[in-house]
């Protein structure tokens, strides 16, 4: 019963999505809560109509507005129903998409339903009337929605089922083994084991996104998608033995399991065979040069930021916000922009939309390698992080002394690990690499205010708000009083 009324506005979405889509951008009026406003940060003025966002770019209010405004929408962001409903009499609007609390939403669509107005609701996860929050993916799927729109509606989930079944033995073995040499097997193992298929995934949707014609993946895509994660699983068994690391997955490494020799021969054997995959794609041979060209690419950029950090740990030299960030653009990034770029290139789409992917994937993959360093959550003097390179940066002359003899240093004894804990507290060192990490997801998203591609840009967007899971979880609006 606690989700009943959630449930509900779901299933009336469905009742009325063909009807929506089918009315036209210029016909339809968005509106907003102001509670999902940045209360501390926000500049916006009210007037009589409701709330004027300055569109700085702090929440997702100006992001959504000015997008839904470029594409014809009416925008209000306003409580309560009286101007709703003399737009909906007034036969100014012909759909409406509501985002607000359940509440709110009830006093709204009653009239659209009298009206038989069209219309879609994205309740929020959490009421309060300020520091809100909503389900992004859903609110700009619906933006966007429109009939016979190119490419068609994304199906997030629906991809990533057929992705996931793309990892079986039974998909893979005659894939990359077909000599069912033990090697193989090796790398069959490793490439089943669990893991997010981000790469996959992305280069998928970005085809399908692309493609003007028909819902059916092609086999080619398929097995371009197999290769970048055979390149990816690959960089995971060298990462774990440059690391020192013993388990992945919940489970034992690979070189834990079987020794260093063995392990990296199976990394090998894995960028063997992603190369060879995409070699024999069956694509035109100008398709399949270039998207060999851009995974070549990709995994030289990956080595020399790899490369950056190995020499890095090795010379405890000069730790630096600047270094971390050219380590993050050149080790991270790549994953992400290789995977988008094949997927446009088997869409032939890639010229149109390379300057804007290197753009959105290099801010991307920064935010997401300090969304990482984050989630270790701790001081390791071992590796270079973006944690220890802000401490390095705030500290005062003594601290940063003290940073870098532990820097430099061999193992920390439980004192010293104590001493640089506090360090770490008094520093901020968290709150600064979190609005670091904002910083540059507002600057990925900003990267794709050029592209005119709307299923393209809806999945760019809505990747970005999957991949931080920036979700937090449902609750009811009772949860907030009393």
């Amino acid at each position: 019963a606690e989700y009943l009324s959630f449930a509900a506005v779901m299933i009336n979405n469905e009742l009325w999505r063909k009807g929506w889509a089918a009315v036209p951008y210029q016909r339809r009026l968005l509106l907003l809560p102001k509670c999902l406003r940045d209360i501390n940060g926000c500049r916006a003025k009210m007037d009589e109509f409701g709330f004027l966002c300055d569109q700085c770019g702090g929440c997702l209010i100006g992001e959504v507005h000015k997008e839904a405004e470029r594409l014809g929408y009416a925008v209000l962001v306003a409580e309560g129903t009286p101007v709703v409903m003399s737009l909906i009499s007034s036969g100014q609007v012909e759909a409406v998409l509501g985002v607000g609390c359940l509440s709110s939403l009830e006093g709204v669509f009653p009239y659209m339903e009298a009206g038989a107005i069209p219309g879609l609701a994205v309740p929020l996860l959490n009421d309060g009337c300020e520091s809100t929050s909503v389900d992004e993916d859903l609110v700009w799927e619906a933006i966007y929605e429109k009939e016979n729109a190119e490419g068609g509606r994304m199906n997030f989930a629906e991809i990533r089922g057929r992705v996931e079944c793309w990892f079986t033995p039974e998909k893979l073995s005659p894939l990359i083994n077909p000599q069912k040499s033990e090697t193989g097997e090796l790398a069959v193992e490793w490439l089943t084991r669990a893991g997010k298929r981000w790469r996959p995934l992305l280069l998928a949707c970005a085809r399908q996104a692309l493609v003007q014609k028909g819902r059916e993946i092609p086999g080619s895509v398929m097995n371009a998608s197999v290769a970048i994660e055979c390149f990816h699983k690959a960089s995971l068994v060298h990462d774990d033995i440059e690391d020192g690391d013993s388990f992945r997955y919940g489970h034992k490494t690979l070189h834990a399991l079987y020794g260093v020799p063995v392990a990296l021969n199976v990394g090998d054997y894995l960028i063997g065979e992603g190369y060879r995959l995409l070699s024999e794609l069956n694509e035109p041979e100008h398709i399949k040069t270039k998207i060999l060209s851009v995974a070549a690419k990709g995994h030289k950029t990956l080595c020399m930021g790899q490369g950056k950090e190995l020499l890095l740990r090795r010379s405890r030299g000069g730790l630096t916000v600047e270094n971390m960030i050219d380590i993050f653009q050149k080790k991270t990034a790549p994953a992400f922009q290789v995977a988008l770029q094949i997927g446009a290139v088997l869409a032939q789409k890639d010229e149109e939309f390379e300057d804007v992917l290197s753009a959105f994937t290099d801010a991307l993959g920064i935010a997401y390698q300090i969304k990482d360093d984050l989630a270790d959550n701790d001081f390791d003097f071992n590796r270079p992080s973006i944690l220890l390179a802000l401490a390095f940066e705030r500290a005062e002359k003594s601290q940063k002394n003290r940073l870098d003899s532990l820097w430099r240093g061999d193992e920390l004894s439980p004192e010293l690990l104590s001493e640089a804990e506090q360090l770490r507290k008094s520093l901020q060192t968290e709150p600064a690499a979190e609005e670091m990490m904002k910083g540059y997801k507002i600057k990925a998203v900003a990267a794709l205010s050029e592209v005119n591609h709307s299923p393209f840009k809806s999945l760019l967007r809505i990747l970005a708000g999957k991949i931080f899971d920036d979700l937090e979880e449902l609750k009811c609006c009772d949860d907030y009083k009393g």
